[in-house]
């Protein structure tokens, strides 16, 4: 079930893009920029997925279980936490 999830979201993010709504790439560097910047400063995965939701949330005020879905969304498709995609 997680993984139709993942795939339905990465569908609308794909869309999304194409659209130019938002610039995937420049998305994935800057999670993955704070995730290592995080992790640099001894962050817990826990701890890194809740600063970057708490971030999204703050820069687009939407509900938190929206970033949250984006934020899991991210980390899965662009590596941020090194050991669980190794």
């Amino acid at each position: 079930m997680l993984q139709n999830i993942y795939f339905y979201i990465n569908q609308i993010m794909q869309n999304l893009s194409r659209q130019k709504q938002y610039s995937d790439e420049l998305i994935r560097i800057e999670i993955k920029t704070i995730g290592q910047r995080l992790e640099d400063k001894g962050f817990s995965q826990v701890e890194i997925y809740e600063s970057i939701s708490k971030q999204i949330h703050r820069i687009t005020k939407q509900n938190m279980i929206y970033c949250n879905i984006v934020v899991c969304y991210f980390i899965q498709s662009c590596e941020v936490f090194h050991d669980i995609t190794k």
